[in-house]
């Protein structure tokens, strides 16, 4: 990511929040952040977004717009939905990387027309261990700071209908004996 160039961040709760704050931390790109929710946009503006939009009715050309006109360099896509997918092969730059993170069951619309040309795209769920001590050195340094809800072990069934319901912000922790 260069100087004057945009990523897009699609599903800014547990772990889009990071990205944000992670291509923040690591480039000079500026950072657009998408979600249906109000309270998850507020959290990624306060996480560095330039921009926080909502999802409904949000269109892969409005996306684009909203990255540059060209399009995104890079796009992370933190949710995996079809229509997620959908925006975000709508919104990446000709030669851009999408990186899929979300686990949604959603198809990437791989077909002429419906992404750039030289369009990479990456299904990612891990990086190396390398890459953990730097992510864990960013946060040290306090160039990330990691939203974070704590719950009981008891609590864990609820706490994943939320997830499911979109009312969780930042990740949620499991913790023996947390309150």
């Amino acid at each position: 990511l260069r100087p004057g160039t945009t990523a897009v961040v699609i599903g800014v709760g547990g772990l889009g929040h990071v990205a944000v704050q992670l291509v923040k931390a690591l480039s000079p790109a500026r950072v657009v952040a998408v979600d249906r929710r109000e309270q998850a946009l507020e959290v990624a503006a306060r996480s560095g977004a330039d921009a926080a939009l909502p999802a409904s009715d949000l269109t892969p050309s409005q996306l684009r717009a909203a990255a540059g006109g060209r399009g995104a360099a890079v796009v992370v896509d933190c949710v995996g939905s079809d229509d997620t997918l959908a925006l975000a092969a709508g919104a990446v730059a000709p030669g851009g990387q999408v990186s899929v993170l979300g686990l949604a069951g959603g198809t990437f619309p791989m077909r002429a027309g419906a992404v750039p040309l030289e369009t990479s795209v990456i299904f990612s769920n891990w990086g190396t261990r390398e890459e953990l001590a730097e992510v864990i050195e960013l946060a040290r340094a306090g160039a990330i700071a990691v939203v974070t809800e704590r719950v009981p072990l008891a609590a864990v069934p609820a706490a994943y209908e939320r997830l499911a319901a979109g009312g969780c912000n930042g990740r949620v922790v499991a913790v023996p004996g947390a309150a």
